[in-house]
């Protein structure tokens, strides 16, 4: 049986299902309270390329240089908000994006939610625990998210206007990995009968429902933007994790490609279209990692990273017509830059070129 932690590696890590590197993508010291002008740096770096300043939306993404910063792009200008901060792929009605603080050194207090506001100023809210991870917004003011104590995670609520905190799991075995199906509903992973499943159920509590059934694991569910389709993991053929589609009630499973059972390659990484009907995704083998498009009604895929490089964390533009991706050297050796590639087709844009490494791409 695949080790839950490993199936859920948390919405920072680089590989989805590598848990070897979680380490190297660790939060680090948790931030308080406080101004901008204590917690940010906004800044217009002399002319802006005329390509970067066009692309739609906020672009944030993590800085990892000689400086630790969440960095947000928007309209060619950039807010540096520093600190162990690590973005994850929500935001609130408000506005307010959610990151991930921690003191990086897995103390029982070692992790908690933070809401970035429009001008840099962050505010810790929630519990602190070992590891706080995979936070997403759910009816409202709402987050779910799942926290480690004594090292077993489970989920919880939080009321952002009240600071109410309610717990939803309470299993030795592990729950992890929520994903928004709409409303207070929610997806999420469970070992709790024994290998990794998928699970349905409410944010507000209450009674669940099991959605896969197999000896083996399935694991990080990512709903349609409709919530009509979930994709997820699976390493249900026994050679390698590959990409399925489930419905909300746990009906109509199936293989996403046509990827042979006893092919070496993973399927990883799941990103839908605003519309929901292209999906992004990973194809992995050793030191390999292209970006493919996946059309979901026809089947018909195309690669968009060239030779010689290898692609991470894929996350669709708010318009649907690029996709942000950690773009480096194939081998997985050396740095990563931030590239946005357009759906259509046409030459991408190189968002950042820095000394460091820039990754963990979220699109607003």
């Amino acid at each position: 049986m695949l080790r839950i932690a490993c199936a859920t590696a948390a919405a920072f890590a680089l590989a989805a299902t590598g848990c070897k590197r979680e380490r190297s993508t660790e939060p680090g010291a948790a931030p308080s309270a406080g101004s901008a002008a204590e917690k940010s740096e906004a800044k217009t770096a002399g002319a802006v390329d005329p390509r970067i300043a066009a692309l739609p939306g906020e672009l944030w993404f993590l800085e990892d240089g000689e400086a630790h910063a969440l960095v947000r792009l928007r309209k060619g200008e950039r807010l540096a908000v520093e600190g162990e901060l690590y973005p994850s792929r929500t935001r609130l009605p408000d506005g307010r994006v959610v990151a991930i603080s921690s003191k990086g050194d897995g103390s029982p207090d070692s992790e908690q939610l933070v809401l970035v506001a429009d001008d840099g100023t962050l505010t810790p809210v929630g519990p602190t625990a070992a590891k706080v991870r995979d936070p997403i917004a759910v009816s409202g003011t709402s987050i779910v998210a799942t926290r480690e104590v004594e090292g077993v995670t489970n989920l919880f609520a939080l009321d952002v206007a009240s600071g109410e905190v309610t717990q939803l799991t309470d299993d030795p075995q592990g729950n992890f990995r929520p994903a928004s199906l709409g409303g207070d509903q929610i997806v999420f992973v469970s070992s709790r009968d024994g290998d990794a499943e998928l699970y349905r159920g409410s944010a507000r509590g209450g009674e669940v429902q099991r959605l896969t059934t197999f000896h083996k694991d399935d694991f990080e569910p990512v709903p349609s933007p409709d919530g009509a389709t979930i994709a997820f993991q699976s390493d249900r053929e026994g050679i390698a994790p590959r990409l399925f589609l489930v419905k909300p009630d746990g009906t109509e499973l199936r293989r996403l490609t046509q990827l042979p059972s006893d092919a070496p390659e993973e399927e990883v990484e799941a990103a839908w279209s605003p519309d929901g009907k292209l999906l992004a995704y990973i194809r992995r083998e050793g030191g390999e990692a292209v970006l493919v498009l996946h059309e979901v009604a026809s089947g018909a895929e195309r690669v968009l990273t060239p030779a010689g490089l290898a692609d991470a964390e894929p996350a669709f533009s708010p318009d649907g017509a690029w996709i942000a991706v950690a773009r480096g050297k194939a081998g997985g050796l050396g740095k990563t830059d931030v590239w946005a590639i357009p759906v259509a087709g046409g030459e991408p844009v190189q968002v950042t070129t820095g000394a460091g490494t820039e990754r963990l791409p979220r699109w607003f």
